[in-house]
């Protein structure tokens, strides 16, 4: 299995590009393909032992089923609200015009970075807030250096 939600991304941003109006079909008999990374959204995983994890593709669990309720779990749990709280992700993905349509995946940013809320490290996207980020932080480097060397 591969887990790749940042394609999610290609089809929306070329029909931007091309000024096509896109709108992704609704697969009523799917319970993915809607969104790209759906980690603690609308899946989950509980092990053999009872343990949960935000997907299959997480490494740690968040709890154990056996000693917390489900729905406790499902519902209280920092994991699992992080995970639904685009707002808070870092990096290129907490910059992207895309976020709500991929996500990155949670899992490969964790055993990347250490840190689930980090950007999609195989994601070559940038931006365009990051764009302008980059270009406002160059063009203040350059009156800067502009001004070292006037004075």
């Amino acid at each position: 299995p591969t887990c790749a939600p940042h394609y999610y991304r290609v089809v929306p941003q070329m029909a931007k590009a091309e000024g096509v109006d896109f709108k992704r079909r609704s697969l009523t008999f799917s319970t993915g393909g809607g969104k790209g990374c759906i980690a603690a959204q609308t899946i989950c995983l509980i092990d053999c032992f009872g343990n949960l994890k935000p997907c299959s593709y997480f490494h740690s669990s968040v709890g154990n089923v056996k000693q917390v309720p489900f729905k406790d779990l499902w519902f209280n749990n920092k994991t699992f609200n992080d995970l639904r709280n685009f707002k808070e992700y870092k990096g290129k993905c907490g910059e992207c015009e895309f976020i709500n349509v991929c996500g990155g995946c949670r899992a490969r940013a964790d055993a990347v970075y250490g840190d689930y809320m980090a950007e999609e490290p195989f994601c070559n996207y940038v931006p365009q807030r990051t764009l302008k980020r980059m270009e406002k932080e160059a063009a203040e480097e350059a009156a800067e250096n502009a001004a070292k060397e006037n004075s």
